[in-house]
């Protein structure tokens, strides 16, 4: 009967740590990301890359009429540059899009990882009109000084 008893103690042991361990939080988006140059990056005529901030991004209807979003800054290769990306947003826990405050250009939409972002770009406004949703893919990378 004591062998019985010293195999369940620690079988139950172990449930009970299983159901207090806490689950990782999701990923953060915030930092550098890098597109992958490849044809869909081509023809978009993507930047480099996307710095995402934990900033608030206040003060363009547009993006206010929809709850607002956390400021992002286009990296090219002589600096930043103020478009085609200015805000990023959560949609759900498992996309965020990234775009223009003002709307137009161009709109992501991604799946956030630790090391990656993949999704779609759709353009919106009078800015290459089509239908396409090419995929994208994005490389977290160190943010320049």
């Amino acid at each position: 009967m004591n062998r019985t008893i010293a195999r369940v103690v620690p079988f139950g042991a172990l449930a009970l740590l299983a159901c207090v361990t806490p689950t990782p939080d999701p990923v953060s988006p915030v930092g550098c990301w890098y597109f992958e140059r490849d044809a869909a990056a081509t023809a978009l005529n993507l930047p480099w890359g996307v710095r995402l901030d934990s900033v608030e991004l206040t003060g363009w209807p547009a993006l206010d009429a929809r709850g607002g979003g956390m400021r992002a800054a286009t990296l090219n290769a002589d600096g930043p540059a103020d478009h085609p990306f200015g805000y990023w947003m959560e949609l759900a826990s498992d996309s965020i899009e990234i775009g223009y405050p003002a709307g137009g250009g161009l709109v992501l939409r991604l799946a956030p990882g630790d090391m990656a972002m993949t999704g779609t770009a759709r353009d919106v406004g009078d800015v290459r009109p089509s239908s396409a949703t090419p995929a994208v893919r994005l490389t977290r990378a160190q943010c320049p000084a």
